[in-house]
């Protein structure tokens, strides 16, 4: 049986899995995020706001809030992003995750013109691309800086 080829930088490739564990990690959460927040959304643009700021009028908003299906899906996924984030926060360094996350901006400002129908000025539009010029500068950095 061969002897496996040992090297002289024995954990050279796990910079690179570690990079690429924590890239998908973060594509999964910021996915899940903002397609939670769009359920949310799309839940509440047709619940509406409450008749009244009575007592009663806020339970029966309630009511109607946690009857709607949309509700629970985007509940489900906000609650997958959550996982994803516990767990690459387990390994990166939260200085590298919740400034990667930034690019989620991006895509809940997508998806609310695309999907809501809400109208996105330019200046808006450049406001996202300043974001994801900022997440493109803390990408070329370390994902993790500290010791394991």
């Amino acid at each position: 049986m061969p002897m496996p080829m040992r090297t002289a930088f024995p954990h050279a490739s796990r910079p690179v899995r570690l990079r690429l564990r924590t890239y998908a990690f973060i594509l999964a959460l910021v996915m899940f995020s903002s397609v939670g927040n769009l359920f949310l959304s799309l839940a509440m643009k047709r619940i509406g706001d409450p008749h009244a700021w009575t007592a009663t009028a806020l339970f029966e908003h309630l009511l109607r809030i946690l009857s709607s299906g949309n509700i629970w899906i985007g509940i489900a996924f906000q609650l997958l992003f959550f996982v994803c984030y516990l767990t690459v926060l387990s390994w990166a360094d939260f200085s590298f995750v919740k400034p990667s996350m930034a690019i989620g901006y991006a895509l809940v400002t997508l998806l609310g013109a695309l999907v809501l129908g809400e109208p996105v000025s330019l200046l808006r539009w450049f406001g996202v691309a300043l974001i994801c010029s900022g997440v493109a500068l803390v990408a070329r950095t370390d994902v993790r800086t500290t010791p394991s």
